[in-house]
């Protein structure tokens, strides 16, 4: 069997296990969980963003549809309700704190390039707004 880095593997590598263990234990991320732990969740969410992926159904048909190339990753089919569950209840500090150690690692490989972002980072959920029909008509 050939052995090679795809593009999803080569994701994953540029977040350091050590790292990603390290904010998973500061927040408590994986307390009394059995199979899917906040390394399957990120693996999982990460695969909904690098394919675009726009509804939790939609998540979960095409990770399972691509289980054979995950596999070797620690990353297994998941029902909907599971991802639905470990996103409403994990902390998201986990990965805030994440993001902020990344992005510490790539400003010391390239000191000299500027990491800016252009436009706000926003995180969106699923949270459900009740407006008042005769405030907001076209509700």
């Amino acid at each position: 069997m050939k052995n090679f880095a795809s593009v999803f593997n080569q994701f994953l590598s540029l977040v350091p296990r050590s790292v990603f263990r390290a904010c998973v234990d500061k927040f408590q991320g994986d307390y009394r969980t059995r199979v899917f732990n906040c390394w399957s969740q990120f693996g999982v969410m990460l695969y909904a963003q690098l394919t675009s992926k726009t509804s939790l159904r939609d998540i979960v048909i095409g990770f399972s549809n691509k289980t054979n190339y995950f596999y070797h990753l620690g990353l297994r089919n998941v029902a909907r309700s599971t991802v639905a569950d470990a996103n409403k209840n994990r902390d998201w500090q986990i990965y805030e704190r994440l993001f902020a150690e990344v992005l510490l690692r790539c400003r010391d490989i390239s000191p000299k390039h500027k990491f800016r972002f252009k436009n706000n980072l926003e995180s969106l959920d699923a949270t459900t707004v009740d407006l008042c029909l005769e405030s907001f008509p076209w509700a």
